[in-house]
Order: structure tokens, then C-alpha cells, then sequence
């Protein structure tokens, strides 16, 4: 019920009540409920109690299963701040979010907090561990072209495309040379078959 709800736009116990109580017919369709809907009070101790972690990951779990493989097939990796999280007047940084977006459902599969210190290239190997990622393609910008991310998604049975900048440039230096010899060798490929057909 709370989950429907906080789709629904609730943002407190009190709205996921008042939600769960305009639409008990259908909640008491698939739960049951014996006793009612629960009271605001209830909503917000059952949830004091739950261990949030470990609440989100049976949440992961759950989604991940309900899709197909074809919801699975592309990731999509990208970091953003939460602008409205910051407080000027404590001088308190906006929380900085990574979150994994399965673009065929439509749908964020898992995020993780940029710690304070930190950027995104410690946070996504601990995103890329929630995630099944066997048979999908990660797509990422190029600050995660790092060996440890992309061994975490090959070791996950992954595949990757990467963004590759300047920032790396021994990498870039031999990626710019492959290019380049594929293309002289796509041009004698093709002075080759001009050769061919003109014979």
C-alpha cells in the first residue's frame, strides 16, 4: 500500500493512508484486509522498524524480476544532483544521486549516494553490485572509463559502452590509431572492389 502510494504522489503517512483508505476495495482485493487499513500511526512505525537498506534491496530484487529480459537489455549509468537537497543556511552540499535507468521499462532500477568527498567513480562499482546485468549493454559517460568499473560489468557478465575523452589519453591516443587504420583500410577495401567491378 505504501508503495502504490508514494507512486501515487504520497509524501507522508498521513497521504499514504488517505490513500490506501480511498482505494481499500481494491487493497482489500489483493490483501485482504481483515482489519482495515491501517492508521496513519501504523504506516509510520511499521517503517521505523524496517531496515531501509535492506527494505530497498527486496525492492530491487522484486522490480528486477518483474521485468523481461528486454527491459533489462539497456542501462543507462548517469549521476545528477538533487538540486532542492541543499541547505544554504548550514552550508550543507546537495545530495549527488547515481542511478541506474532501464531505458526499455522506463524504469530507475537502483541509485546510490555519492558520499560527500567522493565522486562518481567509487559510487557506481557499488551500484553496478545491485544490479543483474547478464546479457544487458551499461551505458556510462566518460568519467566512469575506468578499469574497475568496466572488469565489475564483464565480471557481471555485462557488456559496456563507455565515453572516452581526453581524460584519458594513452587510451585515447590508441583508440584515435585503431581508427584511423581501419579507415585507410576500409578506403583500399574499397579502392579494391572499385578494381573488381571495373575488371
Amino acid at each position: 500500500m505504501a508503495v502504490c502510494a508514494m507512486i501515487g504522489g504520497a509524501d507522508d503517512w498521513e497521504s499514504t493512508a488517505k490513500f490506501a483508505q480511498a482505494r481499500k476495495p481494491f487493497f482489500d482485493r489483493i490483501l485482504g484486509l481483515q482489519h482495515g487499513v491501517p492508521s496513519t500511526d501504523t504506516f509510520s512505525r511499521v517503517f521505523s522498524l524496517i531496515n531501509a537498506e535492506q527494505f530497498e534491496c527486496c525492492f530491487r530484487h522484486w522490480v528486477m524480476q518483474s521485468l523481461s529480459a528486454d527491459g533489462m537489455k539497456y542501462l543507462a549509468i548517469d549521476g545528477k544532483t538533487i538540486r532542492p537537497s541543499h541547505n544554504r543556511k548550514l552550508y550543507d552540499p546537495p545530495l549527488y544521486i547515481v542511478s541506474a535507468y532501464a531505458s526499455e521499462a522506463g524504469l530507475v532500477l537502483a541509485q546510490e549516494k555519492v558520499d560527500e568527498k567522493s565522486n562518481e567513480i567509487t559510487a557506481i562499482p557499488r551500484l553496478l553490485e545491485h544490479l543483474e546485468l547478464k546479457g544487458s549493454t551499461v551505458t556510462i559517460d566518460a568519467m566512469a572509463c575506468q578499469k574497475a568499473i568496466t572488469e565489475k560489468i564483464v565480471e557481471r557478465e555485462g557488456n559496456y559502452v563507455i565515453g572516452l575523452k581526453g581524460n584519458q589519453p594513452k587510451l585515447f591516443e590508441q583508440v584515435e590509431a585503431q581508427f584511423e587504420r581501419w579507415s585507410r583500410y576500409r578506403g583500399r577495401l574499397r579502392g579494391l572492389a572499385c578494381a573488381v567491378s571495373s575488371w
